[in-house]
Protein backbone atom coordinates (compact mmCIF):
# COMPACT_ATOMS: atom_id res chain seq x y z
CA UNK A 1 0.00 0.00 0.00
CA UNK A 2 0.94 3.47 -0.45
CA UNK A 3 0.62 6.91 1.14
CA UNK A 4 0.85 10.66 -0.60
CA UNK A 5 3.31 12.11 0.92
CA UNK A 6 2.35 15.98 0.23
CA UNK A 7 5.08 18.88 0.90
CA UNK A 8 3.23 21.75 -0.50
CA UNK A 9 -0.04 22.49 -2.96
CA UNK A 10 -0.82 26.19 -4.04
CA UNK A 11 -3.87 27.71 -2.32
CA UNK A 12 -5.50 28.49 -5.50
CA UNK A 13 -5.64 24.77 -6.55
CA UNK A 14 -6.69 23.52 -3.29
CA UNK A 15 -10.28 23.69 -3.77
CA UNK A 16 -10.44 22.14 -7.55
CA UNK A 17 -7.95 19.57 -6.45
CA UNK A 18 -10.12 18.78 -3.43
CA UNK A 19 -12.82 17.82 -6.12
CA UNK A 20 -11.04 15.74 -8.64
CA UNK A 21 -9.86 13.93 -6.11
CA UNK A 22 -13.47 13.69 -4.38
CA UNK A 23 -14.63 11.61 -7.65
CA UNK A 24 -11.75 9.32 -7.74
CA UNK A 25 -13.37 8.50 -3.88
CA UNK A 26 -10.35 8.75 -2.14
CA UNK A 27 -11.86 10.59 1.01
CA UNK A 28 -14.67 13.30 0.83
CA UNK A 29 -14.20 17.07 0.07
CA UNK A 30 -13.24 18.17 3.25
CA UNK A 31 -11.13 15.74 4.17
CA UNK A 32 -9.01 16.37 1.29
CA UNK A 33 -9.41 20.19 1.62
CA UNK A 34 -7.77 19.65 5.12
CA UNK A 35 -5.33 17.62 3.70
CA UNK A 36 -4.23 19.71 0.92
CA UNK A 37 -3.91 22.79 3.42
CA UNK A 38 -1.58 20.47 5.55
CA UNK A 39 2.31 19.37 4.98
CA UNK A 40 2.95 15.64 5.34
CA UNK A 41 2.00 12.05 4.83
CA UNK A 42 -1.47 11.69 4.31
CA UNK A 43 -3.35 8.81 6.21
CA UNK A 44 -4.90 7.54 3.29
CA UNK A 45 -4.17 3.82 2.32
CA UNK A 46 -3.84 3.71 -1.50
CA UNK A 47 -3.23 0.68 -3.72
CA UNK A 48 -0.05 1.53 -6.69
CA UNK A 49 -2.55 2.13 -8.81
CA UNK A 50 -5.20 4.50 -6.95
CA UNK A 51 -2.06 6.10 -5.76
CA UNK A 52 -0.28 7.09 -8.97
CA UNK A 53 -3.75 8.86 -10.00
CA UNK A 54 -3.80 10.61 -7.10
CA UNK A 55 0.09 11.75 -7.46
CA UNK A 56 -0.81 12.79 -11.44
CA UNK A 57 -4.08 14.83 -9.97
CA UNK A 58 -1.69 16.68 -7.67
CA UNK A 59 1.25 17.32 -9.86
CA UNK A 60 -0.89 18.46 -12.22
CA UNK A 61 -2.47 21.19 -10.00
CA UNK A 62 1.11 22.22 -9.33
CA UNK A 63 1.63 20.26 -5.98
CA UNK A 64 4.74 18.94 -4.78
CA UNK A 65 4.41 15.29 -3.32
CA UNK A 66 5.44 11.66 -3.79
CA UNK A 67 4.53 8.42 -2.53
CA UNK A 68 5.56 6.13 0.51
CA UNK A 69 5.60 2.83 0.87
CA UNK A 70 2.92 1.56 3.92
CA UNK A 71 2.10 -1.83 5.64
CA UNK A 72 -1.80 -1.97 5.92
CA UNK A 73 -3.03 -0.83 9.07
CA UNK A 74 -6.19 -2.62 9.02
CA UNK A 75 -7.88 0.52 11.23
CA UNK A 76 -9.78 3.13 10.63
CA UNK A 77 -10.79 6.75 12.10
CA UNK A 78 -13.98 6.74 13.87
CA UNK A 79 -15.04 10.20 12.27
CA UNK A 80 -13.25 9.70 9.11
CA UNK A 81 -13.84 6.42 7.89
CA UNK A 82 -12.01 6.91 4.93
CA UNK A 83 -8.47 7.98 6.94
CA UNK A 84 -5.97 6.15 8.96
CA UNK A 85 -5.80 6.67 12.64
CA UNK A 86 -2.95 9.06 13.81
CA UNK A 87 -4.03 7.70 17.37
CA UNK A 88 -6.73 7.79 20.04
CA UNK A 89 -8.94 10.31 21.86
CA UNK A 90 -7.97 10.90 25.30
CA UNK A 91 -11.78 10.97 26.46
CA UNK A 92 -13.42 8.43 24.03
CA UNK A 93 -10.90 5.88 23.46
CA UNK A 94 -11.75 6.12 20.19
CA UNK A 95 -9.13 5.84 16.99
CA UNK A 96 -8.44 9.31 15.62
CA UNK A 97 -6.50 10.94 12.41
CA UNK A 98 -4.69 14.28 11.97
CA UNK A 99 -7.94 15.88 10.89
CA UNK A 100 -9.26 15.86 14.17
CA UNK A 101 -6.82 15.18 17.41
CA UNK A 102 -6.19 17.86 19.05
CA UNK A 103 -3.39 19.07 21.52
CA UNK A 104 -5.00 18.03 24.14
CA UNK A 105 -5.39 14.68 23.17
CA UNK A 106 -9.08 14.79 22.17
CA UNK A 107 -10.78 14.55 19.08
CA UNK A 108 -12.59 17.25 17.25
CA UNK A 109 -15.83 15.19 18.41
CA UNK A 110 -15.56 15.08 22.37
CA UNK A 111 -14.11 18.89 22.35
CA UNK A 112 -16.70 20.30 20.24
CA UNK A 113 -19.31 18.31 22.74
CA UNK A 114 -18.04 19.63 25.28
CA UNK A 115 -17.77 23.17 24.85
CA UNK A 116 -21.29 22.44 23.25
CA UNK A 117 -22.58 20.94 26.47
CA UNK A 118 -21.05 24.63 28.37
CA UNK A 119 -22.95 26.73 25.73
CA UNK A 120 -26.47 24.44 25.83
CA UNK A 121 -26.39 24.48 29.58
CA UNK A 122 -26.01 28.32 29.59
CA UNK A 123 -29.07 29.17 27.72
CA UNK A 124 -30.84 26.84 30.18
CA UNK A 125 -29.46 28.02 33.20
CA UNK A 126 -29.56 32.16 32.28
CA UNK A 127 -33.67 32.10 33.06
CA UNK A 128 -32.75 31.16 36.52
CA UNK A 129 -30.75 34.20 37.39
CA UNK A 130 -33.12 36.61 36.26
CA UNK A 131 -34.49 39.09 39.30
CA UNK A 132 -37.35 37.21 41.52
CA UNK A 133 -40.21 39.63 40.39
CA UNK A 134 -39.11 38.99 37.10
CA UNK A 135 -39.35 35.09 37.60
CA UNK A 136 -42.67 34.49 39.03
CA UNK A 137 -44.63 36.58 36.89
CA UNK A 138 -43.39 34.80 34.06
CA UNK A 139 -43.39 31.76 36.31
CA UNK A 140 -47.23 32.23 36.42
CA UNK A 141 -47.09 32.45 32.59
CA UNK A 142 -44.83 29.19 31.99
CA UNK A 143 -46.47 27.09 34.87
CA UNK A 144 -50.38 27.45 32.20
CA UNK A 145 -48.08 26.82 29.68
CA UNK A 146 -46.43 23.52 30.61
CA UNK A 147 -50.05 22.50 31.58
CA UNK A 148 -51.58 22.79 28.52
CA UNK A 149 -48.23 21.61 26.21
CA UNK A 150 -48.22 18.53 28.63
CA UNK A 151 -52.39 17.20 28.29
CA UNK A 152 -51.67 16.36 24.80
CA UNK A 153 -54.74 16.94 24.23
CA UNK A 154 -53.59 18.31 20.89
CA UNK A 155 -50.56 18.50 18.86
CA UNK A 156 -47.59 20.56 19.83
CA UNK A 157 -47.38 22.70 16.45
CA UNK A 158 -43.77 23.21 15.55
CA UNK A 159 -42.32 25.15 12.59
CA UNK A 160 -38.94 25.14 11.49
CA UNK A 161 -37.23 27.76 9.37
CA UNK A 162 -34.08 28.06 7.58
CA UNK A 163 -31.75 30.72 8.06
CA UNK A 164 -28.79 31.44 5.22
CA UNK A 165 -27.67 32.49 2.25
CA UNK A 166 -30.55 32.06 -0.59
CA UNK A 167 -28.15 29.13 -2.46
CA UNK A 168 -27.75 27.00 0.91
CA UNK A 169 -31.64 27.52 2.05
CA UNK A 170 -32.37 26.50 -1.68
CA UNK A 171 -30.56 23.15 -1.81
CA UNK A 172 -31.49 21.79 1.25
CA UNK A 173 -35.39 22.98 1.42
CA UNK A 174 -36.77 19.58 -0.21
CA UNK A 175 -34.34 17.40 1.93
CA UNK A 176 -35.27 19.50 4.60
CA UNK A 177 -39.28 19.03 4.00
CA UNK A 178 -38.77 15.14 3.87
CA UNK A 179 -37.11 15.12 6.65
CA UNK A 180 -39.62 17.15 9.14
CA UNK A 181 -42.27 14.75 7.57
CA UNK A 182 -40.21 11.60 8.97
CA UNK A 183 -39.21 13.68 11.86
CA UNK A 184 -43.20 13.79 12.97
CA UNK A 185 -43.49 10.19 12.40
CA UNK A 186 -40.81 9.66 14.80
CA UNK A 187 -42.64 11.53 17.38
CA UNK A 188 -45.89 9.61 16.71
CA UNK A 189 -43.56 6.06 16.99
CA UNK A 190 -41.97 7.35 20.09
CA UNK A 191 -45.44 8.71 21.65
CA UNK A 192 -47.29 5.25 20.82
CA UNK A 193 -44.72 3.58 22.93
CA UNK A 194 -46.25 5.08 25.51
CA UNK A 195 -49.14 4.34 25.33
CA UNK A 196 -50.35 8.10 23.45
CA UNK A 197 -51.19 6.48 20.17
CA UNK A 198 -55.04 7.91 19.73
CA UNK A 199 -53.37 11.37 19.42
CA UNK A 200 -50.52 13.08 17.49
CA UNK A 201 -48.15 14.39 19.51
CA UNK A 202 -46.08 16.51 17.81
CA UNK A 203 -46.57 18.53 14.37
CA UNK A 204 -43.37 20.02 12.22
CA UNK A 205 -43.71 21.85 9.34
CA UNK A 206 -41.32 23.30 7.30
CA UNK A 207 -41.62 27.47 6.92
CA UNK A 208 -42.46 28.56 3.42
CA UNK A 209 -40.02 31.63 3.51
CA UNK A 210 -36.56 31.79 4.95
CA UNK A 211 -35.45 33.71 7.48
CA UNK A 212 -32.95 36.51 5.52
CA UNK A 213 -31.86 38.42 8.76
CA UNK A 214 -28.30 37.64 10.93
CA UNK A 215 -28.91 34.65 13.28
CA UNK A 216 -27.21 35.12 16.82
CA UNK A 217 -24.88 32.62 17.76
CA UNK A 218 -24.89 30.37 20.76
CA UNK A 219 -22.82 32.31 23.31
CA UNK A 220 -19.66 30.76 25.12
CA UNK A 221 -19.63 30.89 28.77
CA UNK A 222 -16.82 33.52 30.06
CA UNK A 223 -16.38 32.38 33.47
CA UNK A 224 -18.32 35.26 35.06
CA UNK A 225 -22.08 34.52 36.16
CA UNK A 226 -22.83 38.46 35.41
CA UNK A 227 -21.20 38.13 31.80
CA UNK A 228 -22.51 34.87 31.08
CA UNK A 229 -26.55 36.62 31.99
CA UNK A 230 -26.07 39.11 30.33
CA UNK A 231 -24.59 37.29 27.20
CA UNK A 232 -27.62 35.02 27.08
CA UNK A 233 -30.39 37.24 28.02
CA UNK A 234 -28.66 39.48 24.66
CA UNK A 235 -28.89 35.93 22.97
CA UNK A 236 -32.41 35.66 23.62
CA UNK A 237 -33.57 38.90 22.60
CA UNK A 238 -31.28 38.77 19.28
CA UNK A 239 -33.15 35.32 18.50
CA UNK A 240 -36.75 36.86 19.62
CA UNK A 241 -36.23 39.22 17.11
CA UNK A 242 -35.16 37.49 13.88
CA UNK A 243 -37.48 34.61 14.44
CA UNK A 244 -40.22 35.02 12.06
CA UNK A 245 -44.08 35.33 13.06
CA UNK A 246 -45.35 31.47 11.87
CA UNK A 247 -47.91 31.32 14.53
CA UNK A 248 -46.84 28.32 15.99
CA UNK A 249 -46.39 26.76 19.44
CA UNK A 250 -43.03 26.53 19.05
CA UNK A 251 -40.46 28.08 16.75
CA UNK A 252 -36.94 26.96 15.47
CA UNK A 253 -34.76 28.76 13.47
CA UNK A 254 -31.91 26.35 11.63
CA UNK A 255 -28.94 28.33 10.96
CA UNK A 256 -27.06 26.91 7.89
CA UNK A 257 -23.87 28.25 8.81
CA UNK A 258 -20.18 27.29 6.70
CA UNK A 259 -18.69 24.91 8.34
CA UNK A 260 -14.58 25.42 8.79
CA UNK A 261 -12.76 23.51 6.49
CA UNK A 262 -11.03 20.17 8.08
CA UNK A 263 -12.82 20.63 10.95
CA UNK A 264 -15.55 17.70 12.57
CA UNK A 265 -19.08 17.96 11.94
CA UNK A 266 -21.03 19.24 14.95
CA UNK A 267 -24.99 20.12 16.03
CA UNK A 268 -26.19 21.85 18.74
CA UNK A 269 -29.22 24.13 19.68
CA UNK A 270 -30.60 26.29 22.33
CA UNK A 271 -34.13 26.18 23.29
CA UNK A 272 -35.94 27.02 27.18
CA UNK A 273 -38.18 24.65 28.83
CA UNK A 274 -41.47 25.67 27.51
CA UNK A 275 -39.96 28.61 25.46
CA UNK A 276 -41.54 29.45 22.06
CA UNK A 277 -38.69 30.23 20.12
CA UNK A 278 -35.20 28.06 19.51
CA UNK A 279 -32.00 27.54 17.68
CA UNK A 280 -30.18 24.79 16.08
CA UNK A 281 -26.84 25.27 14.50
CA UNK A 282 -26.36 23.27 11.45
CA UNK A 283 -24.31 23.18 8.87
CA UNK A 284 -24.56 24.47 4.99
CA UNK A 285 -21.94 22.29 3.40
CA UNK A 286 -24.05 18.76 3.31
CA UNK A 287 -27.81 17.79 2.39
CA UNK A 288 -27.80 14.84 4.70
CA UNK A 289 -29.57 16.49 7.73
CA UNK A 290 -29.55 13.49 9.98
CA UNK A 291 -27.84 15.10 12.74
CA UNK A 292 -29.86 18.46 12.34
CA UNK A 293 -32.84 16.41 13.17
CA UNK A 294 -31.82 14.74 16.08
CA UNK A 295 -31.46 18.29 17.34
CA UNK A 296 -34.41 19.55 16.31
CA UNK A 297 -36.48 16.80 18.05
CA UNK A 298 -33.77 17.54 21.56
CA UNK A 299 -35.12 21.03 20.86
CA UNK A 300 -39.15 20.25 20.59
CA UNK A 301 -38.87 17.96 23.53
CA UNK A 302 -37.51 20.94 25.52
CA UNK A 303 -39.92 23.13 25.01
CA UNK A 304 -42.45 20.50 26.85
CA UNK A 305 -39.96 20.41 29.71
CA UNK A 306 -37.56 17.40 29.07
CA UNK A 307 -34.17 18.46 30.19
CA UNK A 308 -30.94 18.22 29.11
CA UNK A 309 -29.32 14.51 29.43
CA UNK A 310 -25.80 15.06 29.38
CA UNK A 311 -23.22 16.24 32.25
CA UNK A 312 -20.40 18.62 31.65
CA UNK A 313 -18.05 16.53 29.61
CA UNK A 314 -21.12 15.72 27.11
CA UNK A 315 -21.87 12.01 28.39
CA UNK A 316 -24.69 10.56 29.18
CA UNK A 317 -25.64 11.09 32.80
CA UNK A 318 -27.32 8.01 34.24
CA UNK A 319 -30.44 6.52 34.59
CA UNK A 320 -31.71 9.68 32.77
CA UNK A 321 -29.44 9.42 30.04
CA UNK A 322 -30.53 5.89 28.93
CA UNK A 323 -33.06 4.62 27.13
CA UNK A 324 -33.04 1.46 29.07
CA UNK A 325 -31.65 1.90 32.38
CA UNK A 326 -31.85 -1.81 33.51
CA UNK A 327 -29.95 -2.91 30.13
CA UNK A 328 -25.94 -3.01 30.33
CA UNK A 329 -25.59 -2.61 26.64
CA UNK A 330 -27.78 0.39 25.22
CA UNK A 331 -29.15 -0.14 21.71
CA UNK A 332 -30.70 3.41 21.13
CA UNK A 333 -29.64 6.79 21.87
CA UNK A 334 -31.54 8.69 24.57
CA UNK A 335 -33.03 12.11 22.68
CA UNK A 336 -31.80 14.27 25.62
CA UNK A 337 -28.45 12.62 26.27
CA UNK A 338 -27.87 12.81 22.54
CA UNK A 339 -24.93 10.49 22.76
CA UNK A 340 -24.25 6.84 23.22
CA UNK A 341 -22.74 5.87 26.31
CA UNK A 342 -18.76 5.00 26.18
CA UNK A 343 -18.16 1.81 24.93
CA UNK A 344 -20.87 2.27 21.93
CA UNK A 345 -19.46 1.52 18.59
CA UNK A 346 -19.63 5.19 18.05
CA UNK A 347 -20.20 8.61 19.94
CA UNK A 348 -22.83 10.56 17.92
CA UNK A 349 -26.54 8.96 16.82
CA UNK A 350 -26.32 8.80 13.00
CA UNK A 351 -30.02 9.37 12.35
CA UNK A 352 -33.17 9.49 14.10
CA UNK A 353 -32.95 5.87 13.71
CA UNK A 354 -30.87 4.96 15.96
CA UNK A 355 -32.83 7.67 19.28
CA UNK A 356 -35.35 7.12 21.34
CA UNK A 357 -36.94 8.82 24.00
CA UNK A 358 -35.85 7.05 27.21
CA UNK A 359 -38.00 7.05 30.44
CA UNK A 360 -37.19 9.63 32.38
CA UNK A 361 -38.06 12.53 29.07
CA UNK A 362 -41.29 10.07 28.90
CA UNK A 363 -41.73 11.46 32.33
CA UNK A 364 -40.86 15.09 31.97
CA UNK A 365 -42.96 15.70 28.99
CA UNK A 366 -45.92 13.92 30.40
CA UNK A 367 -45.75 10.75 28.48
CA UNK A 368 -45.33 8.58 31.36
CA UNK A 369 -46.90 8.99 34.70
Amino acid sequence: MHRVDLQGCPDSAVTPLATRLARLEVASFAELTALLRRRGVWPIELTAERAREVLAVLEAGGCRAGLVDVSPSGRRCAHHPALAPDGACARCGRAACVLCLSDDGRCDACRARREGASRRQLTRLVPLSILLGVVVLAGLGVMKQRARRRSWERPLRVTVVLAGRPADVERVRDVWGDGLAGLTRWFDGEAARYGLAAVRPVEVQLADEACAAEVPRVPAPTGSLVEDVRGGLAFRRALARVAPPTGADLTLVVALRARPEGTQRFVEGATERFGAVGLVEGTADETDVALELVAVAHEVLHAVGADDAYDAEGRPVVPAGLVDPSATEQRYCEVMAGAFPAGADHEVPRSLDEVRVGPATARAVGWLR
